[in-house]
């Protein structure tokens, strides 16, 4: 999201609106009748989750570069 979010307020108003959505969930979550205690395993799968991604790209990105090797033009 760096590439769209550049200017601070952007990024402001997306963690806003995440925050917001987070909560709804939350909320349709208890509404529903799950256990407090189910929903805290689920908070803690999602933070997981989106902690993970950043690093899982990071993997995905090293294998797709490729290295050049040898040449003056490398040097």
């Amino acid at each position: 999201m760096g590439k769209i979010f550049k200017n601070f307020a952007l990024k402001l108003l997306a963690v806003t609106i995440g925050g917001v959505i987070y909560y709804i969930v939350i909320t349709l979550v208890l509404r529903l009748g799950l256990n407090p205690n189910d929903l805290k395993l689920l908070t803690a799968l999602v933070v997981a989750i989106f902690l993970g991604v950043p690093y899982l790209k990071g993997k995905v990105a090293q294998k797709t570069v490729k290295v050049k090797e040898g040449g003056a033009e490398n040097a």
